[in-house]
């Protein structure tokens, strides 16, 4: 709220005081309130009517600071206490709304997750019952007389154990289709429900199982191939003789898996729910939806799919959106059946979440409702409030504002004894006060009045003693008083006499100056001379130094060139020097190479000489094979008819000895000639590892060379670098002595510049010498 200055107090300056009009010329009958320590007076003989009129026009257009920032834009108190009430009322009922509807939304869905959880469990265990039902039906079955007593099965006719089993399908309302069967004989015992196949039912995974491990079995769902059945639950066991406990026969039970749902579904549906049993394979064998039977969980919810391949298929309980609708997915593995019956079967249920969810929609409805309701309620009592309670103020306030324009006869009616009650009563008294201030100001202005009046006649008999000093006559004095022109006129004369010992101080020192300046002219001109000469003579000496430095720069840099070529140099050289000890190592490899492949070639002369050994003996078995037949055909010619075949045998033979004796002799020129060449092979490698062993010698002998050229390119490097380091310093050393002489160069200039500048000051400074004594020649001091 914008505050008012205090008018209560008339003692203030000027500054601090609004309404009075100051920096008025004397005499003006525009009201002037002029203060000192101790009361203002009033300098004018207006009416006190006029004086508030004039009050009121500077009130106008000097603006209180109030009236000022009424004249923008600005929020009302009003205005300010709504908007407070507002907040106070308002901000809480939206915060406890909000938390409220935080904490019991986050209660909720904690609960409607909880509860998906434990409706899933407890279908889990509706399914585990059914289960164990169906297999203690198997077992039932295969227990009755009609099939394990032989004399009641002797006994009965195939149409009295079909009503038997039929009798039981009516019972339980469950199974569409039981048979006993002897499947070794290929034989239908019994049977009842639909229609069926034997052939298949013998070639059953069920059937085999059975007849594996002799106990009953349940196995994964699947389409039966009975027309019209569809996905079916199939259950077997062996039907064993009392006496002999033998099995004599399998009972089988086929249970349609929609049984499945109208067993544990009931009610689900108007809850949204929607189950998913999923076999061992992941494949869907029941479901509330029946389009999803036989189709793979993993098509069906991809999404949860790959959420529980990462989980490693545990429990789990997830918000997903599956083909554009947001469900709650509650995964569930059957690990009962598992164990019980080695069934690894899973159930899902899926539940929207706009079901789900609906309880936490209701509440956040009913909660927003009831905020906008108490939050409209709240802002209607605060405004009413608030307007009641800035009303007095406001009022106040509409009288200050009379009450700063002028019209002091404004009063408020007090109302009760609070702080507003107070406010009235200072607000009224204040009015009051200022009528009487005002009456007051009157008085003293008049006699302030008077007082100005008397003051301006003395001054002006002080102006008229004073006036012959405007002629330069210091001798005047003007007359002291008692009042306080008297004291004016008593610092005037003090100020007088000061004046006049400066003045004949000053006409002293203009002589002087006069005199100085006449003497000191032409030393002062000789001295520019001097300079301006000594200005050129460093010029020169300056031209000479920078050639000099030039010709330094030019040294250092033409030993920069030379250093740059020796590193080159130098590492050229050792570039050189690693490029020969490659090229060692590489003789020497070849050295090693040549060596192993003189060896090898030595070991494979060897393995040639034992070929031709062994061509040696191929030689004797064939003359030794020829010999034999030789001998073979003699006896088969003695033998007569009967050694004819033998004889033919022995040709064959003696032919081949003779080609193989003859293969063997041009083996053996072979290897004699593959031994020369080897021989020949050894005798040139050894000579290359000679001359390998020389070169390797020689090119060490280089590389030494280089090593030593490599150490003398180094030192001439570094002496050059020296060289270079010296240029450069006497480069720099050069340089500065340029930049010396410059700067002396430059001295030496500005030097005869000021030197030409003091003897035209010298001049200026004769004529101004001059120029004081005739000033001054004009002011009488005696």
């Amino acid at each position: 709220m914008t505050q008012i200055p205090p008018q209560n107090s008339f003692t203030k300056t000027s500054n601090e005081y609004p309404f009075a009009p100051n920096n008025l010329p004397v005499g003006d009958e525009t009201p002037v309130m002029e203060e000192s320590a101790s009361s203002p007076t009033l300098l004018s003989s207006e009416k006190p009517e006029s004086y508030l009129q004039n009050l009121d026009l500077s009130v106008q257009e000097q603006q209180t600071p109030w009236k000022r920032f009424s004249n923008q834009a600005f929020i009302s108190l009003r205005t300010k206490a709504t908007a407070l009430a507002l907040a106070i009322g308002t901000i809480p009922v939206a915060l406890v709304g909000t938390t409220a509807y935080l904490t019991a939304s986050t209660g909720i869905k904690a609960e409607i997750i909880q509860n998906e959880q434990h409706n899933t469990a407890s279908l889990q265990q509706k399914l585990n019952l059914f289960v164990k039902q169906r297999y203690e039906d198997i077992v039932i079955l295969s227990k009755f007389d009609a099939f394990t007593n032989s004399q009641v099965r002797n006994s009965l006719t195939s149409e009295g154990k079909n009503a038997i089993l039929k009798d039981w399908i009516d019972s339980g309302k469950i199974y569409n289709s039981i048979v006993v069967y002897n499947p070794p004989q290929r034989e239908t015992i019994a049977s009842a429900g639909d229609k069926f196949d034997l052939e298949p039912v013998l070639k059953a995974d069920y059937t085999q199982a059975v007849l594996e491990t002799d106990r009953p079995i349940i196995v994964d769902p699947r389409q039966s191939l009975t027309q019209g059945v569809g996905f079916s639950f199939y259950t077997a066991a062996p039907v064993k003789d009392k006496s002999t406990n033998k099995t004599v026969a399998l009972v089988r039970t086929r249970a349609s898996m929609a049984a499945v749902k109208d067993f544990f579904y009931q009610g689900e549906a108007n809850l949204g729910r929607e189950f998913y049993i999923t076999d061992s394979q992941g494949k869907i064998t029941a479901s509330s939806n029946p389009k999803a039977v036989e189709k793979n969980l993993a098509d069906l919810f991809p999404k949860l799919s790959s959420r529980l391949q990462k989980g490693g298929k545990q429990k789990l309980t997830t918000i997903l959106s599956e083909k554009g609708q947001e469900q709650i997915f509650t995964y569930v593995p059957n690990e009962e059946l598992r164990r019980a019956y080695g069934l690894n079967w899973s159930l899902v249920v899926a539940r929207p979440t706009v079901v789900a969810f609906a309880p936490q929609r209701q509440l956040l409805i009913t909660l927003l409702l009831g905020t906008v309701f108490f939050t409209a309620l709240v802002a209607v009592i605060a405004i009413t409030i608030a307007n009641r309670a800035t009303r007095p103020i406001l009022e106040a306030t509409d009288a200050v504002v009379k009450i700063g324009q002028g019209d002091l006869n404004t009063r408020l009616i007090v109302q009760g004894d609070d702080e507003l009650g107070l406010l009235v009563n200072n607000i009224n008294d204040m009015a009051g006060q200022l009528g009487i201030l005002l009456h007051e100001k009157e008085r003293v202005a008049d006699e302030q009045r008077q007082l100005t009046e008397l003051l301006q006649s003395r001054v002006l008999e002080l102006l008229e003693e004073v006036e012959p000093i405007n002629d330069g006559d210091l001798t005047i004095r003007a007359t002291v008083t008692a009042d306080d022109i008297g004291t004016i006129a008593d610092s005037y004369n003090f100020m007088v006499s000061n004046l006049r010992e400066i003045v004949t101080k000053v006409q002293f020192a203009a002589t002087n100056v006069a005199t100085t300046t006449s003497n000191n002219e032409q030393s002062i001109q000789a001295l520019s001379q001097e300079a301006v000469r000594q200005t050129e003579e460093i010029t020169v000496a300056l031209k000479q130094v920078q050639e000099m430095a030039q010709s330094a720069r030019q040294v250092a840099l033409s030993a920069e060139k030379a250093a740059e070529v020796v590193r080159r140099a130098s590492q050229t050289v050792e570039e050189g020097d690693a490029a020969i000890n490659r090229t060692v190592e590489g003789i020497v490899a070849i050295r090693e190479t040549v060596s192993q492949t003189r060896q090898k070639v030595k070991y494979l002369g060897e393995s040639s000489q034992k070929i031709s050994t062994v061509v040696n003996l191929i030689s004797e078995f064939a003359s030794q094979t020829k010999m034999l037949a030789f001998n073979a055909s003699i006896e088969a010619t003695r033998a007569g008819e009967q050694g004819r075949g033998f004889a033919i045998v022995a040709d064959e033979v003696r032919t081949l000895a003779q080609q193989s004796a003859e293969a063997s002799r041009e083996i053996e020129k072979l290897i004699a000639a593959i031994q020369g060449e080897t021989n020949e092979v050894i005798a040139a490698m050894e000579e290359g590892t000679e001359q390998v062993v020389m070169g390797t010698k020689l090119v060490d002998e280089t590389r030494h060379t280089l090593s030593k050229i490599t150490v003398a390119s180094a030192e001439v490097s570094q002496l050059v670098e020296e060289i270079a380091q010296a240029a450069i310093e006497q480069s720099g050393v050069s340089e500065t002595v340029t930049q010396t002489m410059t700067n002396v160069a430059q001295i030496s200039d500005k030097t005869s510049q000021e030197a030409t500048v003091v003897s035209s000051s010298f001049e200026e400074l004769q004529r101004v010498a001059k120029a004081l004594q005739e000033d001054v020649a004009q002011f009488k001091v005696s």
